[in-house]
């Protein structure tokens, strides 16, 4: 393969590119000594992170994605059949919430408002 004369150029030019490569990693050297010395601090700080958090993280991710397939796949279901299962899976949710009082701290004020008009537990075990 014949090289054109700006071709030619070029790699003339490039000859001593092993050269060059090494003047760059001498100047970034100590950069890097720093970067791999903050690393290993944190690295050991990760260690001390309990495992029972990296397993509560991976499940809010994994949550996360699953509930994102899931919110596509439903985008593109009849609006009628989505509609009646979410009234459906809220109602049963709800009525097991009031009867077993096992809702959410923060949906206790609700629950204790609607829980009189419903059969509970505690009111099934006094019949």
């Amino acid at each position: 393969m014949r090289l054109e004369g700006s071709e030619q150029g070029l790699v003339k030019k490039h000859e001593n590119f092993s050269d060059l490569n090494s003047a760059r990693i001498a100047t970034l050297l100590p950069y890097v000594v720093i970067m791999l010395l903050f690393a290993l601090t944190t690295m050991e700080k990760l260690e001390r992170v309990p495992v029972e958090f990296w397993l509560k993280l991976f499940s809010i991710v994994a949550i996360l994605a699953l509930s994102i397939v899931l919110l596509r796949s439903i985008s593109q279901m009849n609006k009628v059949v989505l509609t009646i299962s979410v009234v459906l899976i809220v109602t049963v949710m709800g009525l097991n919430w009031v009867y077993e009082r096992n809702e959410p701290k923060i949906l206790t004020p609700a629950i204790n408002f609607i829980a009189p008009f419903f059969p509970s537990k505690e009111t099934i075990t006094k019949w």
